[in-house]
C-alpha cells in the first residue's frame, strides 16, 4: 500500500475522507487564528494530527472571565493561570503578532508580558483589575520592542520606563489608569514614540505628573480625559498640559482639572471636542479647527472669561455644534458666531432649552442679541439643526420632532 493511500485511511472520520486534516499545517494554522484561544486549544484533543497545530497560532487572547464584575476565587485564579502558563510555554511559533490580557491581577502577569515581547508582538493588549489601593509593576521590556505597532495598557500599572529607549513602529497608544512617576517619565515616554498617530490618555489623580507635556510630530488624534470627578480642587493646583503635535487631525479634551494649557496650532485640524472647561489658551490653539464641538459647561465658563479678553477668529471653522441651557451661554453666542465667519452649519445636539421632568415645565433663557449680524449669518450659513426639540405639554407632536433648515448661498434670512 503506497503511502499516501495510508495517510488517506488515517484519516477517515466516520467513514469519510476528512480533507480539512490533509490540508498543511500553515493553512490550519491560519484557520485556528480566527477562533479565540480557547477554542483553538480545544482543537488538539481532535486526533493525534491536529495535536500541535495550534501552538503555531499567532493571535492569543486570554481572558479570566470575571476581572470586570468581581475578584476571583483562589481556585479560579490558579486555573486560569496555569492555562496561561501551559499555552504560552507550549507555543512552538516563532512570532505572537497579537496577544491579549484581561484579567484580575495574576501573579504571573509580568513573567507573561515578557515571555510575548520576547516573540516580537505587535499587538499588545494588557487589561488588568486590582483593588484600591493595589498597583503594579509593568515590565520594562514592552518599552524595547521595536516590534510593537499597537500597546494598550489598562490598570494601575507603574511604568518603569529604562532611561533610554525608542518604540519607531508603535502608531497606536492607549494609557488608561496608569502611573508614569513623574513628569520627565510621561514626557519620556512619548518622546519616544516617532511614528506615534492615535494617543488615547485618561488620567486618574494617582498617575503622578502635575505638568503634562506631549510633544509628538506625526501624532494625528489626540485624546485627553481628566475628569474633575478624580482630583480634588487642593489636588489640582498647579496641573498643567502642552501639546505640540503640529500634524493634529483630531482633538478631544475632556478636562476639568488641569489650570492652563498650551496646545501648538495645528494647520491640518479637522475636529475637536471640548467636554469640559479649559482656559483660553486651548480655544487659540483650535484657530485652524473644521468642525467644532462646545458644551454647555464650556460656554457658560467662557461667557465670564471672555468679558476680558478677546475671542480668536476660526476662519476655517464650518461646522459648529454647541451645548446650550438654562443661562448656559446665549449672550456668548454672538461673540461666537461673529469669530466665524465662514460658518455653514451650527447643530445644537441637546436642543435649547432644558427640561424639569418633576414639574414638567421648561426653562430657557434667550439672553441673546445682535449689535449686527455676524457675517456668516448673511453670506454662508446653510442650516441650522436643534435635536432634542421640547414643548409645552399640548403642543402640536409634529413641532417636538428634531428639525433643521436650509438655505442656499445666500445665507440664512
Amino acid at each position: 500500500m503506497a503511502k499516501g493511500q495510508r495517510k488517506a485511511i488515517k484519516l477517515m472520520v466516520g467513514g469519510k475522507l476528512d480533507r480539512i486534516s490533509m490540508l498543511p499545517d500553515d493553512l490550519l494554522s491560519c484557520i485556528l487564528s480566527k477562533l479565540d484561544t480557547k477554542e483553538a486549544v480545544a482543537t488538539s484533543t481532535l486526533s493525534k494530527r491536529w495535536e500541535h497545530i495550534w501552538t503555531f497560532k499567532p493571535d492569543l487572547d486570554f481572558s479570566d472571565g470575571l476581572s470586570s464584575y468581581f475578584k476571583p476565587n483562589k481556585t479560579q485564579s490558579r486555573m486560569f493561570e496555569e492555562y496561561v502558563d501551559n499555552v504560552l510555554f507550549q507555543h512552538d511559533g516563532p512570532v505572537i503578532k497579537k496577544c491579549e490580557f484581561i484579567c484580575y491581577a495574576p501573579s504571573s502577569l509580568y513573567a507573561w508580558i515578557c515571555a510575548v515581547v520576547c516573540k516580537d508582538v505587535q499587538y499588545l493588549t494588557i487589561r488588568c483589575t486590582t483593588s484600591e489601593f493595589e498597583v503594579q509593576d509593568f515590565p520594562w521590556s514592552v518599552f524595547t520592542c521595536k516590534t510593537l505597532v499597537d500597546l494598550d495598557i489598562i490598570g494601575k500599572f507603574v511604568l518603569n520606563l529604562p532611561s533610554s529607549f525608542c518604540l519607531p513602529n508603535l502608531k497606536t497608544l492607549f494609557l488608561d489608569s496608569v502611573i508614569y512617576g513623574d513628569d520627565a517619565s510621561a514626557e519620556r515616554l512619548f518622546s519616544s514614540c516617532p511614528s506615534l498617530e492615535m494617543l488615547d490618555i485618561e488620567r486618574e489623580k494617582w498617575d503622578g505628573v502635575k505638568r503634562l507635556s506631549i510633544s509628538i510630530p506625526s501624532l494625528k488624534l489626540l485624546s485627553i480625559i481628566f475628569s474633575e470627578y478624580t482630583v480634588s480642587r487642593d489636588d489640582a493646583d498647579g496641573h498643567e498640559t502642552k501639546i505640540n503635535a503640529p500634524k493634529l487631525e483630531y482633538f478631544r479634551l475632556e478636562d476639568g482639572t488641569s489650570e492652563d494649557y498650551f496646545l501648538h496650532p495645528s494647520p491640518s485640524l479637522n475636529e475637536a471636542c471640548v467636554y469640559s472647561k479649559c482656559v483660553y489658551k486651548v480655544l487659540q490653539g483650535l484657530q485652524y479647527v473644521r468642525k467644532l464641538t462646545l458644551t454647555d459647561e464650556l460656554m457658560e465658563y467662557l461667557e465670564d472669561f471672555l468679558r476680558e479678553h478677546d475671542l480668536p477668529k476660526f476662519q476655517h471653522l464650518s461646522h459648529l455644534e454647541l451645548g446650550l441651557g438654562l443661562n448656559a451661554g446665549w449672550s456668548f453666542l454672538p461673540v461666537l458666531l461673529d469669530s466665524a465667519p465662514n460658518l455653514q452649519v451650527v447643530v445644537f445636539p441637546d436642543g435649547l432649552v432644558v427640561c424639569d421632568h418633576v414639574n414638567y415645565k421648561f426653562f430657557c433663557d434667550f439672553d441673546c442679541y445682535f449689535s449686527e449680524a455676524p457675517h456668516c449669518l448673511l453670506y454662508h450659513l446653510k442650516k441650522v439643526e436643534i435635536k432634542q426639540f421640547a414643548g409645552l405639554p399640548g403642543e402640536s407632536e409634529d413641532a417636538q420632532e428634531p428639525c433643521g433648515f436650509s438655505e442656499n448661498n445666500n445665507g440664512l434670512p
